[in-house]
């Protein structure tokens, strides 16, 4: 069987028919020229040639000499973002950042408030009155509507689209839930002692990543000089790519590395040759940090390049039941003084 053949068997069989590659948006075009178009090319260059084949497939289902890449860069944009809503006194801040960056990508916002419980309450229930169990119930509901309230004020005419969500269970277990179909998750620094466990668990757990805002400081939004921490780790890999959508904003962007990468990693020669992928120069930075810690390392290279911005790899474990961050990502959440997009 001829290469064309085969390619109209499998249309054939509706492994791709004219049908649907008009719900696709193939701009209506038909397999039989699609077919015609690799059996020409197939007869000049034979089968061997199957991989320019695949480019002469594809253009010809695109209904144009090259692919275009419009829809794949779309791709990259955030599209929704979570907000972790609380009654800290940060949340205004997260949700003006949220803000800008729902503007700037044209993204909706999902702004979540997990309903809290006692824990006294919750486990000793059946030795509690009914009374004190709904009254605590209603102060909980009362609080999330005073919140929502204070979130309505503070986005009237930004002209974005949003939605208030309020969830039965702790942050901890409803986040990573709601965070799944999100694509980014912005939470904030809190008191480091109590928050740091909250955040751990939803950036090792939501398969998201998290931006986490540090206390005190008010951003737009950011992204403009993004410092990327490079290992050549799967944590690390997976920021870069979840760093993607804000490079289309970045005016620099600067991979940081520290030490020795083993041959056994991605190098920065791999990193560079991926975001040039992406239409993205970036500026390499490296340091053997012989006097302090990783952590403090990439802060010290974040402030000299000006960053607005720091992406790595959150690295962490379960111990006792409570999501604990590495040394390094320990550090960074301690100190912070710009956003910092965490990824697992």
């Amino acid at each position: 069987m001829t290469a064309a053949a085969d390619l109209s068997s499998i249309a054939d069989t509706g492994g791709l028919n004219s049908s649907s590659a008009q719900q696709r948006g193939y701009l209506g075009c038909r397999v039989s020229v699609v077919s015609e178009s690799i059996a020409r090319f197939s007869a000049a260059y034979g089968w061997g040639s199957w991989c320019a084949g695949t480019q002469v497939f594809r253009a010809a289902i695109h209904g144009e000499d090259q692919i275009d890449r419009t829809k794949e860069a779309a791709g990259m944009s955030l599209r929704t973002l979570l907000v972790h809503a609380d009654t800290d006194e940060q949340l205004m801040n997260r949700v003006t950042l949220a803000a800008g960056l729902a503007r700037a990508h044209d993204a909706k916002l999902i702004v979540a408030f997990p309903l809290q419980a006692p824990l006294d309450v919750t486990f000793y229930s059946e030795y509690v009155a009914v009374e004190t169990i709904q009254a605590l119930i209603g102060a909980e509901q009362q609080r999330a509507a005073d919140v929502r309230a204070k979130v309505a004020d503070r986005l009237a005419g930004e002209g974005i689209s949003w939605q208030w969500r309020t969830c039965d269970g702790g942050a901890q277990n409803t986040l990573p839930r709601i965070g799944a179909v999100a694509d980014v998750i912005v939470m904030g620094q809190g008191a480091v002692d109590t928050h740091a466990s909250l955040v751990a668990a939803v950036a090792l757990t939501a398969g998201r990543p998290v931006l986490c805002m540090p206390n005190g400081a008010r951003f737009e939004s950011c992204g403009k000089r993004i410092l990327l921490a490079w290992n050549g780790s799967r944590e690390s890999a997976r920021a870069a790519h979840d760093v993607l959508p804000f490079l289309k904003g970045a005016d620099q962007v600067v991979v940081f590395t520290a030490g020795r990468i083993t041959g056994h990693d991605a190098s920065v020669a791999d990193i560079a040759a991926y975001f040039a992928a992406h239409g993205t120069r970036i500026e390499v930075r490296h340091a053997m940090l012989a006097e302090v810690d990783t952590g403090t390392g990439i802060l010290q290279a974040a402030a000299e390049s000006d960053a607005d911005m720091i992406a790595m790899g959150a690295y962490g474990h379960s111990r006792l039941r409570e999501w604990v961050f590495g040394g390094t990502t320990r550090t960074i959440l301690t100190a912070m003084t710009i956003p910092v997009l965490l990824s697992h």
